[in-house]
């Protein structure tokens, strides 16, 4: 089945069913909950006297003096005058017993982590009349971690509409609005040194080591040399003062028409469009130790991507007696995606009060990308059934897509599946048993044309291309970056299926037994090449794989009384993966297990 929605299915298929109104007198639904989540667990630390007690003794053991040992470890956390370092202590060189017992311990795990909360407001209308049915729903989420300066919001609004026009036609509007602010946690990949996480590094600063000095200000800031030990950052101040943020705003709108010139035929055109706009920034504030070198980095981003889609459809389904049926689908379909990409990166701002790159003075880097798509399909599905026992399907579809060769553009992706009721033969109907039992069974292939990374040559791979962003004497240019190949083709997936469901029990206990074997050929892949020539990869179609198995999935219903069900799911699969071709001229390796 999933043959019949194309190159878009061949990792399998999730239908989704959009709310839609129902007639009558509008129904209003409101809905809230709240929620709190606390660390599970702070680690169990040393407190000042015994972290100093036990660096000690590690320096004694070690062979250092005593004294020695002591005025060293001291000198570490700043107890003591250390020249040209903050000392937020003031204790002479000479330090008592007393002195250090009484030298405080400071929680840097009670600092970072809090309770995190979450408030849900849902609000929906569903009504109307039997000529114009309305959904309308909305929601605001609100989400703080655990973890300080990390929080989540979004808002949605959702509308559907269904109007009968006459009695042959009618429309169906969908529209889905969504916004998306986050703050992310800094420190880790390309959000400043790891350093600076406070979920990694609460636990590893020196318990001595103050969070505020007495005025309020952050302990430790890099101008100061930052705070004593390896880790070097006032954690607290790197998460408060630099920024990680992502905003989100979508757009999701459908619109369709259903109209019925004769009786068992639906005309159906159709037409969508997904929007989607995406705004990063990171400030490294200068007051900190990523962006102190370079007086403060900014680094932002914006994504814009359109997705369009239309297709039109025929749907034939017609009765010829009380045991044939038949059904014909025909359809055309159209698809365009463009993606693009700007950014920037600059160093240098005159103050942290200032987070856009035009404050900013030197600029580093500027970049925009641009990449797309299209697709035009064309589709049918003849479906019969004798009697509610027998079923059959066959299903063609002709994809075209401008990602390959100019050779072979457009693949042919048939299928077919039987089905066979056979708790409706007289043998077995009636049977209080069991009183379901289908034998199925299909053959069908699909088409990939995914390759490669969204912003690399992911839908150019049979193209010959040219890269920008070259300087030659002073002067801007291009070079040849990517050899064509026009005898790229689509990537096709074979899939064989041989299914048995049941039921028992007046259906109490149901379930399914498969028998599976899906072989994915001319697989799309980059191909290396030597360095010699100037090109690193050249796209083409190599290599095969063979997944086959089988799965054996019960459901039943233990307890079924009233408003009340407790039911059970259980499933196991057997998979077995093999690579059955590469490229030519491989030798495998004789270890069998790689």
């Amino acid at each position: 089945a999933a043959s019949i929605y194309g190159s878009q299915a061949a990792n399998g298929v999730v239908l989704v069913t959009t709310k839609r109104g129902k007639a009558g007198k509008t129904k209003v639904t409101l809905n809230y909950y709240k929620g709190i989540a606390n660390p599970i667990k702070k680690l169990n630390v040393l407190n000042t006297q015994e972290w100093i007690g036990l660096r000690t003794d590690n320096l004694i053991n070690a062979g250092t003096a005593a004294e020695t040992a002591r005025t060293s470890i001291l000198q570490t956390l700043r107890v003591i005058r250390v020249p040209n370092q903050p000392n937020p202590f003031n204790l002479p060189v000479a330090v008592s017993d007393a002195d250090i017992a009484a030298l405080p311990t400071f929680d840097w795990q009670d600092a970072v982590y809090k309770q995190g909360k979450t408030d849900n407001y849902e609000l929906s209308l569903n009504g109307g009349s039997e000529k114009t049915r309305f959904f309308i729903s909305g929601s605001y989420y609100t989400q703080s971690a655990n973890i300080i300066n990390i929080d989540f919001l979004r808002g949605t609004l959702n509308t559907t509409l269904t109007h009968q026009i006459n009695d042959k036609l009618s429309i169906d509007q969908t529209l889905k609005l969504s916004t998306i602010q986050s703050n992310g946690q800094f420190g880790g990949p390309g959000g400043g040194s790891f350093l600076g996480a406070a979920a990694f590094s609460s636990p590893l600063v020196l318990p001595s080591v103050p969070i505020f000095n007495t005025d309020g200000s952050y302990y430790g800031p890099p101008s100061q040399g930052g705070i004593p030990g390896i880790l070097n950052q006032n954690i607290v101040q790197v998460s408060e003062l630099n920024t990680i943020t992502s905003n989100t705003n979508q757009f999701v709108g459908s619109l369709a028409l259903n109209y019925t010139p004769i009786k068992d035929l639906v005309i159906r055109p159709f037409v969508s469009i997904d929007y989607r706009n995406i705004k990063g920034k990171q400030f490294n504030d200068p007051r900190t130790a990523d962006g102190f070198n370079v007086r403060g980095r900014l680094q932002e981003q914006r994504n814009d991507n359109a997705n369009f889609l239309t297709n039109l459809t025929a749907n034939y389904n017609k009765s010829l007696s009380s045991k044939h049926n038949i059904g014909v689908l025909l359809g055309l379909e159209y698809r365009t995606d463009v993606n693009e990409n700007v950014g920037t990166n600059a160093t240098n701002v005159p103050t942290p009060n200032f987070k856009y790159s035009s404050a900013a003075a030197l600029p580093e880097n500027i970049f925009g990308t641009w990449t797309g798509y299209r697709k035009g399909s064309v589709f049918g599905n003849f479906k019969y059934n004798f009697d509610r026992r027998f079923d059959v399907s066959l299903i063609g579809r002709l994809d075209g897509s401008s990602r390959f060769g100019a050779n072979n553009r457009f693949g042919f992706f048939p299928s077919v599946s039987a089905a066979w009721l056979i708790s409706e033969e007289s043998f077995l109907k009636g049977n209080q048993v069991l009183n379901d039992l289908k034998l199925r069974a299909s053959f069908g292939t699909t088409g990939n044309d995914q390759l490669g990374s969204l912003f690399g040559a992911a839908n150019f791979p049979g193209l010959s291309l040219v890269s920008p962003n070259f300087n030659y004497n002073n002067a801007a240019g291009f070079a040849p970056s990517q050899l064509a190949n026009p005898d790229l083709k689509w990537e096709t997936n074979e899939t064989f299926n041989l299914g048995l469901d049941f039921g028992l029990l007046t259906n109490r206990i149901t379930g399914s037994l498969d028998v599976f074997q899906r072989t994915s050929k001319d697989l799309l892949l980059g191909f290396n090449l030597p360095f010699t020539n100037g090109y690193g990869t050249i796209s083409r179609n190599a290599g095969e794989v063979r997944n086959r198995g089988i799965e054996l999935e019960i459901n039943t219903v233990n307890v079924r009384s009233g408003q009340f069900q407790w039911r059970t799911a259980f499933n196991i699969t057997a998979l077995d993966n093999k690579i059955t071709k590469l490229y030519p001229g491989i030798n495998p390796l004789q270890n069998p297990d790689s």
